[in-house]
Protein backbone atom coordinates (compact mmCIF):
# COMPACT_ATOMS: atom_id res chain seq x y z
CA UNK A 1 0.00 0.00 0.00
CA UNK A 2 1.65 2.97 -1.55
CA UNK A 3 -1.40 5.63 -1.88
CA UNK A 4 -1.22 9.17 -0.35
CA UNK A 5 -3.78 9.12 2.33
CA UNK A 6 -3.20 13.14 2.39
CA UNK A 7 -3.87 13.22 -1.20
CA UNK A 8 -6.75 11.24 -1.51
CA UNK A 9 -8.54 13.57 0.97
CA UNK A 10 -7.25 16.91 -0.61
CA UNK A 11 -8.59 15.13 -4.30
CA UNK A 12 -11.64 13.56 -3.07
CA UNK A 13 -12.79 14.39 0.33
CA UNK A 14 -15.24 17.35 0.91
CA UNK A 15 -15.62 16.79 4.72
CA UNK A 16 -14.16 13.36 5.14
CA UNK A 17 -14.85 11.40 8.57
CA UNK A 18 -12.70 8.66 8.12
CA UNK A 19 -9.98 7.13 5.74
CA UNK A 20 -9.62 3.49 6.01
CA UNK A 21 -5.89 1.31 4.76
CA UNK A 22 -7.92 -2.16 3.84
CA UNK A 23 -4.36 -3.74 2.69
CA UNK A 24 -6.08 -7.27 2.89
CA UNK A 25 -8.17 -5.93 -0.26
CA UNK A 26 -5.62 -3.56 -1.74
CA UNK A 27 -7.56 -0.26 -1.54
CA UNK A 28 -8.47 2.52 0.19
CA UNK A 29 -12.07 3.73 2.12
CA UNK A 30 -12.79 7.71 2.20
CA UNK A 31 -15.93 8.31 4.21
CA UNK A 32 -17.68 11.42 4.45
CA UNK A 33 -20.05 13.43 7.83
CA UNK A 34 -23.06 13.42 5.23
CA UNK A 35 -23.15 9.73 5.29
CA UNK A 36 -23.49 7.34 2.25
CA UNK A 37 -21.26 4.71 0.77
CA UNK A 38 -17.68 4.87 1.08
CA UNK A 39 -15.31 5.98 -1.67
CA UNK A 40 -13.38 3.77 -2.85
CA UNK A 41 -9.70 3.96 -4.17
CA UNK A 42 -6.53 1.91 -5.61
CA UNK A 43 -4.27 0.72 -2.37
CA UNK A 44 -1.42 1.63 -4.32
CA UNK A 45 -1.63 4.57 -7.15
CA UNK A 46 -4.69 6.11 -5.11
CA UNK A 47 -6.56 6.60 -8.20
CA UNK A 48 -10.78 6.19 -7.28
CA UNK A 49 -12.21 2.61 -8.41
CA UNK A 50 -15.98 2.00 -9.12
CA UNK A 51 -15.26 -1.72 -7.91
CA UNK A 52 -18.35 -2.41 -6.18
CA UNK A 53 -18.78 1.15 -5.51
CA UNK A 54 -21.90 1.30 -7.00
CA UNK A 55 -23.04 -1.89 -6.69
CA UNK A 56 -26.78 -1.56 -4.47
CA UNK A 57 -27.04 -3.63 -1.07
CA UNK A 58 -26.73 -7.25 -1.35
CA UNK A 59 -28.76 -9.58 0.22
CA UNK A 60 -27.00 -10.19 3.07
CA UNK A 61 -26.71 -6.51 3.40
CA UNK A 62 -29.87 -6.03 3.85
CA UNK A 63 -30.42 -9.00 6.07
CA UNK A 64 -27.43 -7.40 8.49
CA UNK A 65 -29.17 -4.01 8.49
CA UNK A 66 -32.68 -5.77 9.47
CA UNK A 67 -31.13 -8.10 12.27
CA UNK A 68 -29.15 -5.36 13.65
CA UNK A 69 -31.24 -2.22 13.38
CA UNK A 70 -34.39 -3.04 11.72
CA UNK A 71 -33.81 -0.95 8.94
CA UNK A 72 -34.69 2.08 11.58
CA UNK A 73 -31.38 3.57 13.13
CA UNK A 74 -30.51 4.37 16.56
CA UNK A 75 -34.31 3.58 17.56
CA UNK A 76 -34.36 0.66 15.68
CA UNK A 77 -31.07 -0.55 17.31
CA UNK A 78 -32.34 0.39 20.65
CA UNK A 79 -35.06 -2.01 20.14
CA UNK A 80 -33.33 -4.65 19.50
CA UNK A 81 -31.55 -4.16 22.74
CA UNK A 82 -34.78 -4.21 24.52
CA UNK A 83 -35.60 -7.52 22.35
CA UNK A 84 -32.28 -8.96 23.55
CA UNK A 85 -33.31 -8.34 27.56
CA UNK A 86 -36.76 -10.21 26.92
CA UNK A 87 -35.52 -13.04 25.66
CA UNK A 88 -32.69 -12.97 27.97
CA UNK A 89 -34.81 -13.12 30.84
CA UNK A 90 -37.37 -15.59 28.87
CA UNK A 91 -34.23 -18.41 28.50
CA UNK A 92 -33.50 -17.45 32.43
CA UNK A 93 -37.61 -17.57 33.65
CA UNK A 94 -37.78 -20.62 31.68
CA UNK A 95 -34.78 -22.36 33.28
CA UNK A 96 -36.25 -21.54 36.37
CA UNK A 97 -39.82 -23.08 35.86
CA UNK A 98 -38.21 -25.96 34.03
CA UNK A 99 -35.40 -27.32 36.61
CA UNK A 100 -38.16 -28.85 39.19
CA UNK A 101 -39.96 -30.79 36.39
CA UNK A 102 -36.75 -32.46 35.42
CA UNK A 103 -35.70 -33.20 38.13
CA UNK A 104 -36.91 -36.92 38.70
CA UNK A 105 -36.71 -37.25 34.77
CA UNK A 106 -33.75 -38.66 32.44
CA UNK A 107 -33.14 -35.67 30.38
CA UNK A 108 -34.55 -36.01 26.86
CA UNK A 109 -37.70 -37.62 27.55
CA UNK A 110 -40.43 -37.45 24.82
CA UNK A 111 -43.89 -38.32 26.13
CA UNK A 112 -45.05 -39.93 23.06
CA UNK A 113 -47.86 -41.86 24.31
CA UNK A 114 -49.79 -38.97 26.09
CA UNK A 115 -50.74 -36.88 23.09
CA UNK A 116 -49.46 -34.75 20.21
CA UNK A 117 -49.46 -31.43 22.90
CA UNK A 118 -47.48 -32.73 25.74
CA UNK A 119 -44.68 -34.38 23.66
CA UNK A 120 -44.19 -31.00 21.67
CA UNK A 121 -44.26 -29.63 25.13
CA UNK A 122 -41.15 -32.10 26.43
CA UNK A 123 -39.80 -31.97 22.43
CA UNK A 124 -39.75 -27.80 23.10
CA UNK A 125 -38.25 -28.05 26.87
CA UNK A 126 -35.61 -30.46 26.20
CA UNK A 127 -34.21 -28.42 22.68
CA UNK A 128 -34.67 -25.30 24.78
CA UNK A 129 -32.70 -26.37 27.94
CA UNK A 130 -29.75 -27.80 25.67
CA UNK A 131 -29.28 -24.78 24.11
CA UNK A 132 -30.06 -22.35 27.03
CA UNK A 133 -26.39 -21.37 27.49
CA UNK A 134 -25.77 -20.59 24.04
CA UNK A 135 -29.27 -18.67 23.22
CA UNK A 136 -27.65 -16.51 26.33
CA UNK A 137 -24.19 -15.71 25.54
CA UNK A 138 -26.51 -14.71 21.97
CA UNK A 139 -28.65 -12.74 23.68
CA UNK A 140 -26.26 -10.92 25.98
CA UNK A 141 -23.97 -10.25 22.57
CA UNK A 142 -26.94 -9.30 20.69
CA UNK A 143 -27.70 -6.62 23.40
CA UNK A 144 -24.35 -5.45 23.84
CA UNK A 145 -23.86 -4.61 19.63
CA UNK A 146 -27.03 -3.06 19.86
CA UNK A 147 -26.03 -0.30 22.44
CA UNK A 148 -22.58 0.13 19.95
CA UNK A 149 -23.10 3.50 19.40
CA UNK A 150 -24.63 4.70 22.90
CA UNK A 151 -20.98 3.00 24.29
CA UNK A 152 -18.92 4.88 22.12
CA UNK A 153 -20.63 8.00 22.70
CA UNK A 154 -20.43 7.94 26.07
CA UNK A 155 -16.34 6.89 25.78
CA UNK A 156 -15.95 9.89 23.68
CA UNK A 157 -17.46 12.45 25.90
CA UNK A 158 -15.09 10.50 28.66
CA UNK A 159 -12.11 10.48 26.94
CA UNK A 160 -12.86 14.14 25.11
CA UNK A 161 -12.52 15.46 28.95
CA UNK A 162 -8.83 13.32 29.59
CA UNK A 163 -7.50 14.57 26.58
CA UNK A 164 -5.72 18.37 26.54
CA UNK A 165 -7.70 21.42 24.99
CA UNK A 166 -6.29 22.35 21.69
CA UNK A 167 -6.61 25.94 20.61
CA UNK A 168 -8.71 26.48 17.88
CA UNK A 169 -6.67 27.07 14.33
CA UNK A 170 -7.87 23.70 12.44
CA UNK A 171 -5.70 20.82 11.14
CA UNK A 172 -2.17 21.52 10.76
CA UNK A 173 -1.21 17.63 9.38
CA UNK A 174 -2.74 15.11 7.63
CA UNK A 175 -4.01 11.19 7.81
CA UNK A 176 -0.54 10.16 6.99
CA UNK A 177 1.28 11.69 9.19
CA UNK A 178 -1.36 10.29 12.09
CA UNK A 179 -1.11 6.69 10.99
CA UNK A 180 2.69 7.28 11.03
CA UNK A 181 2.56 8.49 14.75
CA UNK A 182 -0.15 5.92 15.56
CA UNK A 183 2.10 3.39 14.44
CA UNK A 184 5.49 4.57 15.91
CA UNK A 185 3.49 5.02 19.62
CA UNK A 186 2.49 1.30 19.49
CA UNK A 187 4.27 -0.44 16.74
CA UNK A 188 2.78 -4.04 18.23
CA UNK A 189 -0.65 -3.04 16.69
CA UNK A 190 -2.06 -3.06 13.31
CA UNK A 191 -3.50 0.61 11.94
CA UNK A 192 -6.13 0.81 9.31
CA UNK A 193 -8.36 3.56 10.45
CA UNK A 194 -8.25 6.97 10.79
CA UNK A 195 -11.06 9.14 12.25
CA UNK A 196 -10.98 12.65 11.55
CA UNK A 197 -11.52 15.27 14.15
CA UNK A 198 -14.88 16.73 14.31
CA UNK A 199 -18.23 15.42 15.73
CA UNK A 200 -18.95 12.31 16.10
CA UNK A 201 -17.34 9.59 15.34
CA UNK A 202 -14.16 12.16 16.48
CA UNK A 203 -13.14 14.26 18.83
CA UNK A 204 -12.23 17.78 18.68
CA UNK A 205 -8.86 18.62 17.93
CA UNK A 206 -7.58 15.16 18.12
CA UNK A 207 -6.98 12.20 15.18
CA UNK A 208 -8.37 8.89 16.53
CA UNK A 209 -6.21 5.95 14.43
CA UNK A 210 -7.97 2.62 15.21
CA UNK A 211 -6.00 -0.20 15.42
CA UNK A 212 -6.49 -3.63 16.47
CA UNK A 213 -3.97 -6.48 18.39
CA UNK A 214 -1.53 -8.64 15.97
CA UNK A 215 -1.65 -11.77 18.08
CA UNK A 216 -4.43 -14.37 18.15
CA UNK A 217 -5.82 -13.17 21.80
CA UNK A 218 -5.42 -9.81 21.02
CA UNK A 219 -6.96 -9.30 17.03
CA UNK A 220 -10.17 -8.92 18.47
CA UNK A 221 -9.25 -5.89 20.54
CA UNK A 222 -9.28 -2.43 19.09
CA UNK A 223 -8.51 0.98 20.86
CA UNK A 224 -6.84 3.93 19.27
CA UNK A 225 -4.46 6.23 19.20
CA UNK A 226 -5.01 9.62 19.53
CA UNK A 227 -3.03 11.95 17.54
CA UNK A 228 -2.72 16.12 17.95
CA UNK A 229 -4.25 17.54 14.80
CA UNK A 230 -1.95 20.64 15.45
CA UNK A 231 1.75 19.07 15.94
CA UNK A 232 1.10 15.34 14.96
CA UNK A 233 2.45 13.67 18.38
CA UNK A 234 0.56 11.46 19.81
CA UNK A 235 -0.87 11.15 23.01
CA UNK A 236 0.72 8.79 25.93
CA UNK A 237 2.73 5.68 25.08
CA UNK A 238 0.49 4.20 23.07
CA UNK A 239 -3.24 3.60 22.37
CA UNK A 240 -5.68 5.16 24.67
CA UNK A 241 -6.59 2.88 28.02
CA UNK A 242 -10.47 1.28 27.10
CA UNK A 243 -13.12 0.86 29.36
CA UNK A 244 -14.25 -2.65 30.11
CA UNK A 245 -18.13 -2.01 28.19
CA UNK A 246 -16.14 -1.33 25.42
CA UNK A 247 -13.48 -4.24 25.77
CA UNK A 248 -16.90 -6.26 26.27
CA UNK A 249 -18.19 -4.91 22.83
CA UNK A 250 -15.13 -5.91 21.26
CA UNK A 251 -15.71 -9.65 22.62
CA UNK A 252 -19.07 -9.32 21.60
CA UNK A 253 -19.18 -8.47 18.13
CA UNK A 254 -17.84 -11.58 16.53
CA UNK A 255 -18.94 -14.30 19.13
CA UNK A 256 -22.90 -13.04 18.14
CA UNK A 257 -21.53 -14.03 14.80
CA UNK A 258 -19.31 -17.19 15.17
CA UNK A 259 -16.14 -15.42 13.74
CA UNK A 260 -14.22 -16.75 16.46
CA UNK A 261 -13.39 -20.02 14.80
CA UNK A 262 -13.53 -19.94 10.94
CA UNK A 263 -16.36 -21.41 9.27
CA UNK A 264 -16.56 -24.81 11.13
CA UNK A 265 -17.77 -22.36 14.46
CA UNK A 266 -20.46 -20.46 11.84
CA UNK A 267 -21.24 -23.85 10.67
CA UNK A 268 -21.91 -24.84 14.43
CA UNK A 269 -23.69 -21.40 14.97
CA UNK A 270 -25.95 -22.03 12.01
CA UNK A 271 -26.83 -25.13 13.52
CA UNK A 272 -28.06 -23.94 16.53
CA UNK A 273 -29.85 -21.02 14.83
CA UNK A 274 -31.72 -23.99 13.29
CA UNK A 275 -32.55 -25.60 17.09
CA UNK A 276 -33.72 -22.12 18.28
CA UNK A 277 -36.13 -21.48 15.09
CA UNK A 278 -37.15 -24.97 16.06
CA UNK A 279 -37.88 -23.78 19.61
CA UNK A 280 -39.48 -20.64 18.63
CA UNK A 281 -41.67 -22.48 16.14
CA UNK A 282 -42.71 -25.17 18.80
CA UNK A 283 -43.37 -22.48 21.36
CA UNK A 284 -45.62 -20.56 18.66
CA UNK A 285 -47.44 -23.93 18.06
CA UNK A 286 -48.13 -24.88 22.21
CA UNK A 287 -49.24 -21.23 22.81
CA UNK A 288 -52.19 -21.89 20.36
CA UNK A 289 -52.69 -25.09 21.20
CA UNK A 290 -53.90 -23.52 25.06
CA UNK A 291 -55.62 -20.76 23.74
CA UNK A 292 -57.81 -23.53 21.63
CA UNK A 293 -58.30 -25.71 24.59
CA UNK A 294 -59.01 -22.77 26.60
CA UNK A 295 -62.00 -21.47 24.14
CA UNK A 296 -62.97 -25.36 23.26
CA UNK A 297 -66.02 -25.89 25.11
CA UNK A 298 -65.28 -29.16 26.61
CA UNK A 299 -62.27 -27.46 28.51
CA UNK A 300 -63.68 -23.98 29.72
CA UNK A 301 -63.02 -24.11 33.49
CA UNK A 302 -59.51 -25.78 33.50
CA UNK A 303 -56.83 -23.48 34.59
CA UNK A 304 -53.21 -23.37 33.44
CA UNK A 305 -52.33 -24.69 36.77
CA UNK A 306 -53.87 -28.01 35.83
CA UNK A 307 -52.35 -28.30 32.53
CA UNK A 308 -48.81 -27.86 33.70
CA UNK A 309 -49.72 -30.28 36.26
CA UNK A 310 -50.74 -32.75 33.58
CA UNK A 311 -46.81 -31.73 31.63
CA UNK A 312 -44.99 -32.39 35.27
CA UNK A 313 -46.28 -36.05 35.62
Amino acid sequence: MTASLDQIVVQHGTDPSFVRVASDEGRVYLGERRGGRPLLFDGRTGEPTNAGAAKPPGVVDILLALHGELLAGLLGRLFIAIVGLTALISIISGVVVYAPFASDRPFGDIRKSRGRPLAWLDRHNVAGIAIAAWLTVVAVTGFMNAIEKPLFTLWRAQIGGFLPKIAAGGKAIGPDQALSSARAAAPDMLFETVIFPGPAPGIAGYYLVWGEGTRPLTSRLTAPVAVNAANGAAVGNGALPMPWYLRALDVSRPLHFGDYGGLPLKMIWALLDLVAILVLGSGLYLWAARRRRRRSPDRVGLSDQTHMSEAAE
